[in-house]
């Protein structure tokens, strides 16, 4: 009777763990994977060369997705999956809801900095940027500071 439930108990956490696995870098793969979708990325090198003329605030790495050319469907799938997203290395940093037009910032934070950045944007299209690297929450004041006024 033990083994058994130690058993159940193994299948319980494996369940548990594969499921917070399945997060943000689930839904980030998952995006990445639909056809129609398109990708930008800039990596390391292209970010160090960057960094030679302007700050890049410690950013080492950019994803940006859109579902500007899929189907409908697909993007409503991911608009409601962008509402339901939760992973427990991610903390919700803004939740904002307009006119039909919903955005999402999610940051996971270590050691007092932002090692990675989401930003999930729905209204008739869906775009989702990622940001990579070592972010000093002070960066992030000061580009809304100096560029908060823009919009």
């Amino acid at each position: 009777m033990k083994m058994k439930g130690l058993f159940l108990a193994g299948l319980l956490w494996m369940a548990a763990t594969g499921m917070q696995a399945r997060g943000m870098e689930h839904f980030i793969d998952e995006l990445a994977s639909q056809q129609e979708v398109t990708r930008v990325s800039l990596g390391t090198a292209a970010m160090a060369l960057g960094s030679m003329f302007t700050d890049t605030y410690g950013v080492k790495h950019i994803d940006v997705l859109c579902l500007e050319h899929c189907s409908d469907e697909v993007r409503t799938k991911f608009g409601q999956a962008i509402a339901d997203l939760h992973d427990p290395d991610f903390e919700p940093l803004v939740s904002h809801s307009e006119n039909g037009e919903r955005t999402k910032i999610f940051v996971k934070i270590k050691d007092e900095m932002i090692r990675e950045m989401v930003i999930c944007h729905v209204d008739d299209e869906v775009a989702v940027v990622r940001l990579k690297g070592k972010i000093k929450p002070s960066d992030i004041e000061q580009v809304i500071q100096d560029h908060g006024s823009d919009r």
